[in-house]
């Protein structure tokens, strides 16, 4: 190839790397997650979006001088290591989808998710991490499971036999302690395969059950309760 057919190729060349990094560049931008840009060998951090910048309260191109752990928790299972081991199953094993603990900068905890996978970026491998801010999500599970261990608590002090029953399979989701107690007591067991027919009661908002069981005395038991219908 001729000199100025060979400047030619090389400035088309130019031209489309030009455009192709401002393309990705826009997109890059307008995605809604907070996107990390890793050195698929070492795990540097190499370009973050603006989202990145807010999340993270710090400037994106300081994000750059960051390693992963300053912007962790940074306690186990939250450490450099541990970001190296999810960075190797994800560019080894296949896209890795995980919690984590990150930190701001001004040392705010919370919790994300990361999308973690393997890419190819303008030409070269990279590694990249998708970040979604779950904290939201993380304290109404933590408010549900503490309600819960205040309904077993409230549920297990009480001497009346209490028991949940789930409606579209008919099986019992829980049991309190009394129940048993009050089984050995009067010689009557709930069985797994009691003869359960449900009774709308007249207001609506409760349910009739009609069950059966046995007693020790191996003959049939049938009662009736009265029950609200829980959410």
């Amino acid at each position: 190839m001729n000199p100025p057919l060979r400047m030619m190729k090389l400035a088309e060349d130019n031209l489309k790397q030009e455009v192709s990094a401002e393309w990705f560049r826009s997109v890059f931008e307008c995605i809604n997650d907070a996107v990390f840009i890793h050195d698929i060998d070492t795990g540097t951090i190499l370009e973050v979006n603006q989202r990145a910048g807010e999340l993270y309260d710090c400037r994106p191109e300081d994000m750059k001088n960051l390693s992963v752990a300053e912007i962790s928790a940074n306690v186990p299972p939250y450490t450099q290591d541990e970001a190296r081991q999810w960075m190797h199953k994800a560019a080894n094993e296949g896209p890795q989808l995980f919690e984590w603990q990150a930190c701001t900068v001004s040392g705010q905890v919370f919790w994300v998710e990361v999308n973690m996978r393997k890419a190819e970026i303008l030409g070269v491998e990279r590694l990249v991490g998708a970040v979604r801010d779950i904290s939201k999500r993380k304290r109404v599970e933590t408010e549900l499971r503490r309600s819960e261990e205040r309904f077993r608590v409230v549920l297990g002090n009480t001497k009346d036999p209490v028991y949940c029953l789930s409606l579209p399979t008919l099986t019992y989701d829980y049991i309190s302690p009394a129940v048993p107690f009050f089984a050995r007591a009067s010689g009557y067991s709930l069985r797994a395969d009691a003869d359960l027919r449900l009774h709308q009661s007249g207001g609506g908002a409760g349910v009739g059950i009609q069950h059966g069981g046995v007693h020790c005395g191996g003959h049939p038991i049938y009662g009736f309760t009265d029950s609200s219908r829980g959410l």
